[in-house]
């Protein structure tokens, strides 16, 4: 939708509400982000944490995850996985999640949801 938005009318900035996170980062989405950033439209990335999953949540895409199902598996075993490389750094994994969500083009700020917080990482 923003990117519908975007064509038409001079934003100041736009806030990216999906996909563009360390798990998920699209060509198409980061192409727009380098022509919003041409434009000199900010963008505020909400996406970092994709739902609460990648810090320990059940939720992916604001679907809840079936870790028996095939798409399930693989991101639980991608979070696993994620999370050992992260000990491996000691990084703790919400922080590697908001340093990648600032990197990415036109990127000038995180919108990050507090209402709840996992007690520990899901490794």
């Amino acid at each position: 939708m923003s990117k519908r938005i975007a064509a038409d009318v001079n934003l100041d900035w736009i806030m990216i509400t999906n996909g563009m996170n360390i798990h998920s980062h699209p060509a198409d989405l980061i192409d727009f982000m380098r022509q919003t950033e041409a434009k000199g439209t900010a963008i505020i990335n909400s996406a970092v944490f994709n739902g609460g999953f990648l810090t320990g949540g059940d939720f992916y895409n604001y679907r809840s995850v079936n870790p028996k199902t095939k798409e399930g598996e693989a991101l639980y075993t991608w979070r696993s996985r994620f999370y050992e490389t992260c000990l491996d750094y000691h990084v703790d994994p919400a922080s590697a999640c908001v340093k990648f969500g600032l990197c990415a083009p036109a990127v000038i700020s995180v919108a990050l949801n507090t209402t709840s917080a996992p007690a520990q990482n899901k490794i």
